[in-house]
């Protein structure tokens, strides 16, 4: 058969399209693609492209116009097409004449959870995803590589291979934190959170935590430990685990920066020697870590940092002193409550005292008043007043710096005094030597 055109006759065979070609985007989408007949293109009035099988709709042929491109949907993850295109002629006989093109079969890619072949001949859509065996070993279907998950869970068809990266929780904080325990909490991943399976939360150096060195909080995004050791450093790690794309479970994790825990104070204070002029003070050492201790005494004493469990003073040190103390655990930045405590140093021989008087006299006593010696070197229980004149030694009831001779005295006399600082020291004389002697007169008696 022959077409009449002008100047020529063509045969029908002219009008079949070349270079026919099926790609395939996807798991449902195939572009199909020719080059119109040359010479002839003008006589066709459409090209139709057919297919089989039938799709679920029931189609199985699309026309184009005279489109030379089409982009088609609705084709069936894993299935083999097979593809044709028809030229249409119908300007030259009463009805219309059509040639067709040889058939052109391809295999739509698979999906994820779709079967497949390893030899390539259907292949996986998503370049994330592997032909893998199935868990019975009978069949093989498209699952996500390692590092990637299955955005629609191991069992179900039409999801996409997703980085696991992208179900990395937030930051990790941390809240009232103890010696032993700590409040973590974090921020789910922006999405896909349906496919985190739980939250492991682990520690470095590890610590059992009920039972385990990963902690399940299952869906949780705060969570309680304790079982740590005080005053030790660690990093925190949690890890989303994702279990619905692969046979085995995978992670994703995110690190927070070192955290150091409360160290602990020490349980008591032992005077070892407070015995000077130099003295040490020791304690007990509290369980955990630590680098060092804080020492502070009132009053004052230096050095004020120790890295042992003992600390002595050699200057300042003074006898028969109270001193309060407070010692603290240092761990790197954390610090302890203070353990406070007081101490006291051995009462040694006290000074005299200083700037005696006469305060009041009258024509048969004299009354006596001095100041406290600076250095008491313990706590004065009384003083002893010496009268020069009379060789009588007095005592005074209590620790008072004003005393009254009111025996023995004659009007108009001179008597001399001194006074002795009596204290509670007993190691060593607890009579300091006599202060300087005063001079004082009687009054006149009266007539």
């Amino acid at each position: 058969m022959t077409i009449a055109f002008p100047q020529q006759l063509l045969q029908l065979t002219g009008l079949v399209v070349t270079s026919l070609s099926v790609g395939v985007e996807g798991t449902s989408t195939v572009t199909i693609t020719w080059n119109a007949p040359s010479p002839g293109v003008d006589q066709v009035s459409r090209y139709q492209i057919h297919w089989t099988p039938v799709l679920s709709n029931g189609t199985s042929s699309y026309t184009s116009a005279k489109a030379t491109s089409v982009r088609l949907t609705g084709f069936v993850s894993g299935q083999m097409y097979n593809f044709s295109v028809k030229s249409v002629e119908d300007g030259s006989r009463q009805s219309p004449q059509e040639v067709q093109t040889s058939v052109v079969s391809i295999t739509v890619d698979a999906g994820l959870g779709v079967g497949c072949d390893t030899d390539g001949s259907i292949k996986c859509s998503d370049t994330n995803a592997e032909c893998t065996q199935t868990n019975d070993m009978l069949s093989t279907v498209c699952r996500c590589k390692a590092s990637f998950f299955d955005s629609n869970g191991y069992d179900n068809t039409g999801g996409m291979c997703v980085a696991m990266s992208t179900l990395m929780v937030g930051g990790i904080t941390f809240e009232n934190k103890g010696s032993d325990s700590v409040n973590i909490s974090w921020t789910p991943p922006a999405e896909y959170t349906d496919q985190v399976t739980r939250y492991e939360v682990s520690s470095v150096p590890p610590e059992i935590i009920n039972g385990y060195t990963e902690y399940s909080a299952q869906l949780l995004t705060v969570v309680h430990l304790e079982g740590f050791t005080p005053g030790q450093t660690y990093t925190f790690s949690v890890s989303s685990v994702e279990s619905g794309s692969r046979t085995q479970e995978q992670m994703t994790s995110i690190t927070s920066s070192p955290i150091t825990m409360k160290p602990v104070k020490p349980t008591s204070v032992l005077t070892a020697d407070v015995d000077g002029p130099v003295i040490m003070i020791s304690w007990t050492r509290p369980n955990g870590v630590k680098t060092s201790y804080d020492v502070f005494t009132t009053p004052s004493l230096s050095p004020t940092t120790t890295s042992t469990e003992s600390i002595t003073y050699s200057t300042g040190v003074i006898d028969g002193q109270r001193y309060n103390i407070s010692i603290t655990t240092v761990s790197g930045s954390e610090r302890s409550d203070p353990l406070v405590a007081t101490f006291r140093t051995v009462s040694k021989t006290p000074d005299p005292p200083t700037s005696l008087t006469c305060q009041t006299t009258t024509d048969k006593s004299i009354t006596l008043s001095w100041i406290p010696p600076s250095l008491p070197r313990g706590d004065i229980q009384y003083y002893v007043v010496n009268s020069y004149s009379t060789g009588d030694m007095y005592t005074t009831t209590s620790s008072l710096t004003v005393f009254t001779v009111n025996s023995g005295l004659q009007p108009a006399s001179y008597y001399a005094f001194s006074v002795a600082t009596v204290n509670d020291a007993v190691t060593e004389n607890n009579r300091s030597s006599f202060s300087s002697v005063l001079g004082c007169y009687t009054k006149s008696a009266s007539k």
